[in-house]
């Protein structure tokens, strides 16, 4: 287990960028533009794990997998007392419109990052795609149903009031198991980090 600074895990998202994209597209992506943007999500990923876990007390890992990408991990890693997220799960949902059913397309912040390569500033690009605020919702979803599942909630039953928090914090609508999650109109903000 490592704390959340990813930086060894590099070569293999990157290496996973590549795949998800050649899998969508049938095209190659060129390796440095896979570890550009790898590593901005992961830089950005363990700022985002250390200011949550500030704010919500709840440990915030990324847990090695044989054979797999990591995943993030909320509480801890003794059985049950913690909610995961796999990384592959993570770079699916960035890149991929439908991460379940074919035909797969590209999603506008994907394509958005890689039409403005060499024409603009890959930082720049990253962070006008919304990378942050996706991270963000990612993150505190997972610490949410950590904290719902310790109130006693069955893990259906935690995702789904984990996603109605995320959207009643960050103004967007989320689905989880078909169920639509949005914010109830209110003139304050709820956003986890204000």
């Amino acid at each position: 287990m490592t704390s959340c600074a990813p930086d060894p895990h590099l070569p293999q998202v990157a290496a996973y960028i590549i795949q998800v994209h050649r899998e969508a597209t049938g095209q190659s992506l060129p390796p440095e533009t896979a570890r550009t943007y790898g590593a901005d999500l992961l830089m950005r990923l363990t700022v985002l794990c250390r200011t949550v876990q500030q704010r919500s007390g709840t440990p915030i890992t990324l847990m090695d997998r044989p054979g797999a990408l990591p995943e993030l991990l909320a509480g801890e890693p003794a059985p049950g007392a913690h909610t995961t997220t796999p990384l592959d799960h993570l770079i699916r949902n960035l890149l991929l419109q439908e991460v379940d059913a074919p035909p797969v397309g590209l999603t506008r912040r994907w394509r958005g990052f890689l039409a403005g390569l060499g024409k603009r500033d890959s930082g720049d690009l990253i962070e006008d795609s919304g990378l942050t605020e996706f991270l963000l919702m990612q993150v505190w979803f997972l610490v949410q149903t950590f904290a719902f599942l310790q109130q006693g909630l069955e893990m259906v039953a935690a995702q789904r009031a984990a996603a109605q928090a995320v959207a009643e914090a960050f103004d967007v609508t989320i689905v989880t198991q078909g169920h639509s999650h949005q914010r109830t109109p209110t003139p304050c903000s709820r956003s986890p980090l204000n």
